[in-house]
């Protein structure tokens, strides 16, 4: 096994269909329409080769044997605008509200005010520059719309940003301007943020670069798209409810608010992941399979085939990997094969279940490996992924589930 890393964070967006006696259909991938060695819309190669390719039917493939391969759907895109209406309700001075790109750990890209300026900043490992800003006062009260642009180029990562109030046009002109282009962020989750301010926000999108819609949160009633939760990080949030937006700070103290606190869009919770997984035949593939409720620090639960003989359950955090139970089971190469996780969170521990066959043959009935994590503190949601390691793989057909 090569200690090469390989992720890719791809995009999602729901769709409205329902299964039989199952829950929604929250993300599908077929990986057709898409020119060969290109990624599709919301996708980002983060290390290696992952691409568009043709295997029968288009497919996503890691490219390049030798490699430890990962490929993460969820929330952690690239190249895509992030807009919401921002409504500033009480502040301190120098308040600062705004959307957020391109988050990842203590990384990420803002759209924010800061006192009597708009403002591109870059946050790292808790350092904050601003790449561009402009003179600019947004007044309490008024409903403005906020969007960033992000996207990769070879001399850097691109912000551009507009402000506008919410119930006029919107501008054709950035309002400010920036490139990264030292180390720049590449991939990451959309969300919202506040300094020393409490705001309400409504009408959360992500657009792809395509114009493909992967998100929408209208908060304040309305169609959801993307059935993520959200994640919150200082402040005091009041999740949208009944009508109500979503809030920083309670709501019968306006003025109960901290220094920076984020809401940022996160992943599925209490889903079946499948997809159609092949391994190239001739090679020396030691495993391939699916990880769930993945985290930005490399925590998931992770399914799948280990040196064609065994299939495993396991917890992978930043320490290592916990093996939660193997059965034996033997594949071949070159052979397309179903896998199927279901995830399910309960008071005393998270359930897993997984099963295996042969893509042209027909479903088992019974899952064929159980187990139960008991490990505190569990993991409650996250992004979906496929995996390979050390060999070229393809996989097709992906899709999450609700329970």
């Amino acid at each position: 096994m090569r200690s090469c890393a390989l992720i890719m964070l791809l995009s999602a967006v729901l769709s409205l269909a329902q299964a039989q006696g199952q829950g929604p259909v929250l993300y599908e991938a077929d990986f057709e329409g898409q020119a060969e060695g290109t990624l599709p819309p919301g996708w980002a190669s983060v290390a290696g080769s992952w691409v568009t390719a043709s295997d029968e039917t288009g497919v996503l493939q890691q490219s390049e044997a030798g490699f430890r391969g990962l490929a993460v759907a969820g929330s952690s895109w690239s190249d895509y605008d992030v807009a919401a209406t921002i409504r500033l309700i009480a502040k301190a001075e120098p308040a600062a509200v705004g959307v957020v790109g391109y988050s990842a750990g203590s990384d990420c890209y803002r759209l924010s005010t800061y006192g009597d300026l708009l403002a591109l900043w870059r946050e790292s490992s808790g350092q904050v520059q601003a790449l561009g800003a402009v003179p600019f006062v947004l007044p309490a009260d008024q409903p403005h719309r906020f969007r960033l642009s992000l996207r990769n180029t070879p001399q850097g990562t691109q912000l551009s940003g507009k402000v506008w109030p919410a119930d006029g046009a919107e501008p054709q002109a950035w309002t400010v301007e920036a490139l990264d282009a030292g180390v720049p962020l590449r991939h990451g989750r959309p969300g919202l943020f506040t300094g020393y301010a409490s705001a309400a926000f409504t009408d959360f999108v992500v657009t792809a670069a395509s114009g493909e819609v992967l998100a929408a949160e209208p908060m304040g009633g309305g169609v959801r798209t993307g059935g993520r939760d959200w994640e919150f990080s200082g402040g005091t949030w009041q999740p949208p409810g009944d009508g109500q937006p979503l809030r920083q700070t309670a709501l019968e103290d306006d003025r109960t608010f901290g220094t920076a606190a984020y809401a940022l869009l996160g992943g599925w919770a209490g889903c079946t992941t499948r997809v159609l997984a092949k391994a190239a035949r001739g090679g020396h593939n030691q495993g391939f399979g699916i990880a769930t409720y993945w985290q930005d620090d490399g925590s998931c639960y992770q399914f799948g085939h280990l040196a064609r003989s065994s299939l495993f359950l396991a917890r992978r955090t930043p320490m290592g990997t916990l093996t939660l139970a193997t059965v034996p089971f033997a594949v071949d190469d070159g052979a397309w094969y179903a896998l199927k996780l279901r995830v399910e969170s309960g008071p005393d521990g998270v359930l897993l279940q997984g099963k295996i066959w042969p893509a042209q043959a027909g479903e088992p009935a019974e899952w064929q490996i159980e187990a139960k994590d008991t490990l505190q503190p569990p993991l409650r949601s996250g992004e979906v992924a496929v995996w390979c390691l050390d060999d070229v793989c393809s996989f097709d057909d992906l899709s999450v589930q609700g329970n």
